[in-house]
């Protein structure tokens, strides 16, 4: 795998950053590990962002939906809210979304927190190959790819 730069990448692609009320609270819900609570707040937001057709905000919030489930070791939750994530991503973003990337990326985490160390790598790397196709950049994805 050839690894390029942070900094050639930003000259390269635009910063992608997604902020939201609705998604800064159960954010912060999850930061203080409180699953219940932040997955009811993800699911609002989420049902908001449905009535609003705003897809990206759809995605954003399934995703962080099936890490809270992952969390809380709720693997089968997990995985089908990452496969919903990353579908309604193509479908509805595009091809290689940096949103993609980030679903791809944390459901490898899932594989490798069930020991399936293939799975998880070839997650990685198909992370790495929509990261690196994405128009956008995010340093904290970045800096999870390359921790891999």
């Amino acid at each position: 795998m050839t690894v390029t730069s942070h900094a050639s990448l930003s000259q390269e692609k635009t910063k992608y950053e997604f902020t939201d009320t609705r998604i800064s609270q159960a954010d912060t819900l999850l930061k203080h590990r409180q699953y219940e609570e932040a997955l009811a707040a993800y699911e609002t937001a989420y049902n908001s962002y449905e009535q609003e057709s705003f897809y990206e905000g759809m995605v954003y919030a399934k995703e962080r939906m099936g890490s809270v489930y992952r969390d809380n070791g709720e693997d089968g939750l997990s995985q089908i809210s990452y496969l919903k994530a990353s579908d309604l991503s193509r479908k509805k973003l595009g091809h290689n979304h940096i949103l993609e990337t980030k679903v791809v990326l944390n459901n490898s985490k899932r594989h490798y927190l069930n020991g399936d160390f293939q799975s998880a790598s070839e997650s990685v790397d198909i992370a790495w190959a929509k990261y690196r196709r994405s128009n956008q950049y995010d340093s904290t994805l970045f800096k999870g790819l390359i921790d891999y």
